[in-house]
């Protein structure tokens, strides 16, 4: 049961990222919440960027705001 477990607190904190975190850090150019998540939600950081690339294709969003955001928007 704890894989089970594991499983779905993974899932919860990939929807949380997807409808609540993401959104906004790229509305506010929010790097550092995204920072934040990376460091602290145990999710896997090339899980993550997969997961940025299909939300920001699902919802036509423009592929090099996503690289801004990947650097930090200080390049």
């Amino acid at each position: 049961a704890p894989l089970f477990f594991d499983v779905v607190v993974n899932i919860k904190k990939e929807a949380v990222y997807l409808h609540n975190l993401l959104p906004r850090i790229v509305a506010e150019h929010d790097t550092a919440l995204r920072e934040d998540f990376l460091e602290n939600s145990g999710l896997d950081r090339f899980y993550v960027e997969e997961l940025e690339r299909e939300y920001f294709e699902l919802n036509r969003l423009d592929m090099e705001a996503l690289y801004l955001i990947r650097k930090g928007f200080n390049a």
